[in-house]
């Protein structure tokens, strides 16, 4: 079945299968195991110089229906521990970055089985606030002398499908710099939608402040993410293209 907008029942599942942002010459694909679980992406960028430069993320390890880890040809590799059937730990070993040889990340969750808090062996805290539909609104990070470096604000979610939704299987989203895990950036499970608003600032200084629109294919699911261009540091606008298929 297409996901167009010819569809007479609006289905509900989709897989997304590839993802495009022009202005950034990217674009990446990603690739299925036969139980229907991401098993790879790959990435695909332009340099500067107009030289195209390849990457592949994954591979992806899958075990009783949960991302367990994640293994890359660069050496990088990623734990995710479960306890009670909900990620309780993150263990990511990067021979290329001394920094991150050996991080570690405890993970918290509420009742309703979301990510509330974090803590890394670098004396980190990551604290959540969602609302009650369990979106993200706030997510502040502290060092270790309780000092914030770190806060992000989520407003005027849309009760639409999520990217996210399509990542079966996974705790957390495990597309982006580990680095930044802490952060939860594009980390809409299951919750209420889309963000319209957000605004970032590192060590208490203003350093993102932008909106989100959206678009939909007749499953749900966003097509184009767009980016307004920021009030803060003047990146200009952009926009994240997706495409998918199986939609039921």
């Amino acid at each position: 079945m297409s996901c167009n907008d010819n569809d007479v029942a609006p289905p509900s599942t989709c897989k997304v299968i590839t993802g495009s942002v022009a202005e950034f010459n990217a674009k990446w694909d990603y690739q299925y195991d036969a139980e229907g679980f991401i098993k790879s992406q790959n990435i695909e960028f332009l340099e500067n110089d107009s030289t195209t430069s390849k990457y592949t993320n994954g591979g992806f390890k899958i075990l009783n229906g949960r991302l367990v880890g994640l293994e890359n040809p660069d050496g990088l590799k990623e734990e995710y521990v479960y306890t009670n059937e909900l990620v309780s730990a993150i263990n990511i070993q990067d021979p290329n970055d001394p920094a991150y040889a050996d991080y570690q990340i405890k993970v918290e969750n509420d009742a309703n089985g979301r990510i509330a808090k974090m803590t890394d062996n670098k004396g980190r805290t990551s604290t959540v606030k969602r609302d009650t539909r369990g979106n993200i609104l706030e997510v502040e990070i502290k060092d270790q002398a309780g000092k914030q470096v770190y806060l992000g604000q989520y407003s005027g979610y849309d009760g639409k499908k999520t990217l996210e939704d399509t990542f079966k299987g996974w705790p957390i989203n495990v597309l982006g710099y580990y680095a930044n895990y802490m952060q939860l950036d594009y980390n809409n499970f299951g919750a209420g939608g889309n963000p319209a608003k957000f605004k970032a600032s590192h060590q208490g200084v203003p350093a993102i402040d932008h909106e989100r629109t959206y678009e939909y294919n007749s499953a749900g699911f966003p097509t184009k993410i767009s980016i307004t261009t920021d009030r803060v540091n003047a990146t200009p606008a952009y926009s994240f293209d997706f495409g998918y298929s199986e939609c039921k």
